[in-house]
């Protein structure tokens, strides 16, 4: 379970976020020429301790540009390469051999990029018995900087070939939202057979409204299936989902199944989460209190379930801070390919020192909790940033106001005469927008709405010829 508990951990505190601060890295950008190096000071996570298993910390490295190269627990580590650029390039994986004592290879992965830095192949090699066997290779092909197609191999052995043995294949609308994905296996003589689809619908807001999906036997026939309903306030703020099910197994028929809903305080951070269960009605099931500090930090979860004719809180997730530290002064994990999906993410604004699970399986008794508590530790490290090729700067001036801004907000850049490209992008990496435009003078003066933005971090990226650089905004 404490491995378990890392993993969630790592994803809710670090996610999808920048290797370094921006604006860390746009104080120093101006004070250094193109392709300079550029030394920083960052508060960096050295290991994760446990109070139920205190000798067995959870270690983490860096290399001098940041990027995280090893993450090491009693059970396995993982060390990683980056090239130039800082994208993940490989990652070795090893388990705890417990006969030899030490820790074993046993699985090998490779990333490729192209020019546009996008991931379009991934091999994954495994050790078995000392001897490396190439086991399993995913590619991805892109239209206008989109996935519109992943495609999974295995190698067969006997005849010394990779095997095409599914795909998947995206589709998006107009304002580049998920409509359709499709998933298709492959039998044995290489015929084509639909597996599953995704049908996605948005309202005006580009808000989800709707999501069905189904999956077929080899026949073409649906097996299971789920649709989901989501409602929204005035504010785009997700206040119902409602969810449905289907399966052969169970009547071959639509019932429903779950519902949540949700509230929210006065700076749009969730309050509660009301989960319902259907059974010939809806009946309440659990309810999930979030209670946050001063600077919006989530400090304290309560999960409460009907104990009887009560509901009682049988599991609490409690979050300490050390006040002294921003998140603009903490190294904040990398991206990697490997994580394939994403969950919710909590931009904390301060440092976390502990984190605690409680759970009390009999609830009306006060003295039965349990504490697993995680102590996060940190160092202050220097690292060494070179600018990689796609940050430029050359002395051009790139002023965005205001910031953060729920409205507009005005991108004003001298020094460039040339077309100017205008890129967009949330935290995830996905393109939300993409302008050209030409400048005046030398000058270039632009008003860019986001009323219609979802809440949280974007980057603006600017190129020109050479000249490229980025800023972070904040949509609040």
């Amino acid at each position: 379970m404490k491995k378990y508990y890392f993993f969630i951990l790592c994803f809710l505190l670090f996610g999808m976020q920048d290797t370094f601060s921006q604006n860390y890295i746009e104080n120093r950008e101006s004070k250094s020429p193109s392709g300079s190096k550029t030394t920083i000071d960052l508060m960096a996570l050295d290991s994760i301790t446990y109070c139920l298993a205190p000798n067995e910390p959870t270690i983490f490295e860096y290399d001098l540009r940041g990027n995280l190269t090893l993450i090491k627990d009693v059970f396995s580590k993982t060390e990683n390469a980056y090239n130039v650029d800082s994208l993940l390039i490989s990652s070795l994986y090893y388990i705890w051999d417990y006969d030899s004592n030490q820790y074993r290879e046993h699985e090998f992965m490779e990333f490729t990029y192209d020019n546009n830095r996008l991931l379009v192949q991934e091999v994954m090699t495994v050790n078995i018995d000392n001897i490396w066997l190439t086991n399993y290779r995913r590619n991805y092909e892109y239209t206008n900087g989109y996935k519109t197609r992943q495609i999974d191999y295995f190698f067969n052995t006997d005849s010394n070939a990779w095997i095409m043995s599914s795909k998947r294949d995206f589709v998006y609308n107009t304002d580049n939202l998920l409509i359709n994905e499709n998933s298709y296996y492959f039998d044995n003589y290489g015929n084509e057979h639909i597996e599953s689809q995704i049908s996605n619908t948005y309202d005006q807001n580009d808000n989800m409204i709707y999501s069905l999906y189904e999956q077929f036997n080899d026949t073409s026939a649906l097996v299971n299936g789920s649709k989901t309903y989501f409602i929204y306030d005035s504010s785009n703020l997700l206040t119902e989902q409602l969810f449905e099910n289907y399966s052969i197994y169970n009547g071959s028929t639509w019932l429903p199944s779950y519902k949540m809903e949700l509230s929210y305080n006065s700076n749009d951070l969730m309050l509660s989460r009301y989960n319902y269960m259907y059974n010939n009605n809806w009946n309440l099931h659990s309810i999930d209190s979030f209670f946050y500090d001063n600077y919006d930090n989530k400090v304290l979860v309560k999960a409460y379930v009907q104990w009887g004719v009560d509901l009682l809180c049988n599991h609490k997730f409690i979050y300490n801070f050390d006040y002294n530290y921003t998140s603009d002064e903490i190294l904040k994990f990398k991206p990697s390919p490997l994580n394939y999906t994403q969950s919710y993410l909590d931009n904390y604004n301060h440092m976390l020192t502990h984190y605690i699970n409680a759970n009390n399986y009999e609830p009306s008794n006060e003295s039965t909790w349990s504490y697993d508590t995680n102590i996060y530790n940190y160092s202050l490290k220097t690292f060494i940033l070179t600018l990689p090729t796609n940050i430029l700067y050359d002395g051009t001036n790139l002023i965005l106001y205001p910031n953060p801004t729920n409205e507009k907000t005005i991108i004003s850049l001298e020094g460039v005469g040339t077309e100017i490209k205008i890129l967009i992008i949330d935290i995830q990496g996905k393109e939300v927008l993409s302008l050209v435009e030409k400048p005046i003078g030398n000058k270039l003066e632009l008003s860019v709405d986001v009323s219609k933005f979802k809440k949280g971090t974007y980057f603006i990226n600017i190129r020109s010829g050479k000249y490229s650089q980025t800023k972070k905004l904040i949509v609040n």
